[in-house]
């Protein structure tokens, strides 16, 4: 048996992709008309400036910590948590002054 598709098993297989497609698109429709959106609606848009640079830079340096959380509670680096926590609150204030925040420890 060949490992590569005749021409004619292409086409099939094309034509039934196609008809996935348009199923999958038809739902979306039916979902969409059907059903009422869940997004809260008429909220004022607020325009905040950004440092982007600044912004950037505070990012940068968040992800330089490993927090990488395993299974084995042995194999789990506190550390680097309690390291990026502290960033968080040194560089974010509304971070810390957030009480919903919540320590994530």
């Amino acid at each position: 048996m060949s490992r590569y598709l005749t021409r004619a098993s292409h086409n099939r297989c094309a034509d039934h992709v196609g008809e996935i497609i348009s199923y999958i698109k038809g739902n979306c429709i039916v979902k969409e008309r059907v059903f009422d959106s869940l997004q809260i609606k008429d909220i004022a848009v607020v325009d905040m400036p950004v440092d982007a640079d600044a912004a950037a830079k505070r990012l940068a340096k968040a992800i330089t910590f490993p927090t990488t959380s395993n299974q084995d509670r042995s194999d789990f680096d506190e550390k680097a948590f309690n390291d990026f926590h502290q960033y968080l609150v040194d560089t974010l204030p509304a971070y810390s002054q957030n009480p919903e925040m919540g320590d994530p420890r």
